[in-house]
């Protein structure tokens, strides 16, 4: 037997659904979809979703949804890289997001809150690496900075990650000879 099997209650500007024993609400902000997860009690869900639509209306959403600095969540992601990962890891990460950063200061000056950061954006930092950089490096750089998008959604900053829209590069063939 399934545990997804979801409950759904529509209103206006949200939806409560329930899936397994948990109740979780979606809701349009910004022109995102948002879903936040409220718990096992349907009553605090339908009161959430009244609060956030409250918010909405009165031209709040920025408090419903958590922005947060690019120089912040970089600091952040460091710490926890540091943490979870090996150093040499760590260091990479590190590495990636100096030249990450410089490529935005550079090209796009105007982006300081990591939801600003949109597919476009890394679509053009992986056309300034293809002039510098092997096919192999590219697409290991778009990797690591995916793994600190996923970051930023398990902190509930971004509602989707971005490098998921930038396809990798084809890795070149080569001949090999057969044994």
């Amino acid at each position: 037997m399934s545990r997804t099997r979801s409950l759904e209650k529509k209103n206006n500007m949200g939806t409560i659904r329930k899936i397994g024993d948990e109740y979780f609400i979606e809701f349009v902000a910004r022109g995102l979809k948002y879903q936040q997860k409220i718990g096992p009690d349907q009553a605090s869900a339908e009161e959430a979703l009244r609060d956030i639509e409250a918010q909405i209306a009165r031209g709040e959403a920025l408090a419903v949804v958590r922005e947060i600095d690019l120089a912040v969540f970089f600091e952040q992601f460091f710490a926890f890289a540091r943490d979870e990962f090996a150093s040499k890891t760590a260091n990479r990460f590190m590495d990636v997001i100096t030249h990450f950063n410089a490529f935005l200061k550079r090209q796009y000056p105007n982006i300081n809150q990591l939801s600003e950061i949109t597919p476009s954006v890394f679509e053009a930092y992986k056309m300034s690496l293809m002039s510098s950089v092997r096919v192999v490096l590219v697409n290991f750089t778009i990797l690591l900075l995916r793994e600190m998008m996923e970051y930023g959604i398990k902190l509930g900053f971004i509602n989707d990650n971005p490098t998921l829209h930038v396809r990798l590069l084809q890795w070149p063939v080569r001949n090999r000879p057969v044994t």
